[in-house]
């Protein structure tokens, strides 16, 4: 490890004994990639034909649909359920319907809302 500058001198980094192991912080797991199911599939390809037709990247569709590029980011990659809002306002900035980009399931969740209101 390098030794840090004068100026941070308090953040002099101490070398290891020889023999002397570091700490493992977490147990090592094997990564597995995640594998996509054929609904996040389809939103990724709507999502993105509907990107690349606008002329948006993903941070400006963000911007505009009013959430975080990662939560936009993670929306598109089906880590995360978007809210009913984050879906109407997503399904307005890329001009297409809360269906299409999200199945039934959104058309289903949004009438249970209205009903439950």
């Amino acid at each position: 490890m390098a030794r840090k500058t004068t100026a941070t001198r308090h953040y002099v980094d101490r070398r290891r004994a020889p023999g002397e192991r570091r700490i493992a912080t977490a147990p090592a797991t094997p990564h597995r990639p995640r594998t996509l199911d054929a609904a996040i599939r389809e939103r990724i390809a709507q999502i993105k034909a509907a990107l690349a037709h606008l002329g948006l990247t993903q941070r400006r569709a963000a911007l505009a649909a009013r959430v975080a590029e990662t939560r936009f980011s993670d929306i598109m990659r089906g880590r995360v359920q978007p809210s009913e809002k984050e879906q109407q306002r997503i399904a307005r900035v890329l001009q297409q319907s809360t269906e299409t980009l999200f199945g039934q399931s959104a058309s289903l969740i949004a009438v249970a809302l209205f009903l439950a209101s």
